[in-house]
């Protein structure tokens, strides 16, 4: 699965650089397009990922789901 999202960005990247070479050759005195202005989707590739989560946000979600479904906190206190 991982491989078929690959192939998608790199045919997707190529496109836009067929795009963002015609807009550019169009644009008059404008400034220059981006690649990026053509993209569907930010490529992963181009650091466009989640933050990470810290571990108190984590902790703090993992206790409201146990509150959410019943659950007991045996952690000692």
């Amino acid at each position: 699965m991982e491989r078929h999202v690959q192939q998608q960005e790199r045919e997707d990247a190529r496109a836009a650089i067929i795009c963002t070479l015609l807009a550019n050759i169009n644009r008059g005195k404008r400034k220059p397009f981006k690649m990026e202005e053509f993209m569907l989707v930010k490529p992963k590739y181009r650091g466009h990922t989640k933050p990470a989560q810290s571990p108190k946000s984590m902790l703090a979600m993992v206790e409201m789901m146990n509150a959410a479904f019943g659950g007991v906190d045996k952690r000692k206190k």
